[in-house]
């Protein structure tokens, strides 16, 4: 892979990787703690990004907005600065959001 610079989340249900742009990251789905393999549930996942992809999400809601859909991957690529990965304190399975300086 590419993308996979540092993992960011380790979780149950995603992995969420670090890019050389630092303004995007990727997350790739899992299912039972494992890349998701099957072609159909891909492009099951992929269609339901792509609808998140085109809905209109307004500046004021802070949210990672995906950008695109990984290819032959159940993952996608997002805006990291709507998430503000550097003020926030990344555990194994979760994120806990700190107050910034």
């Amino acid at each position: 892979m590419l993308y996979e610079i540092d993992i960011l989340v380790r979780g149950v249900k995603e992995f969420v990787y670090k890019t050389k742009n630092a303004d995007t990251v990727i997350k790739i789905a899992l299912n039972n703690e494992q890349p998701i393999t099957n072609e159909k549930e891909i492009k099951a996942f992929h269609q339901k990004i792509k609808k998140l992809i085109y809905k209109p999400i307004p500046n004021d809601i802070n949210i990672a907005k995906p950008l695109a859909v990984l290819q032959n991957e159940a993952g996608y690529a997002y805006e990291s600065f709507r998430w503000n990965v550097s003020i926030c304190r990344v555990t194994s399975t979760r994120i806990i959001k700190r107050k910034s300086s």
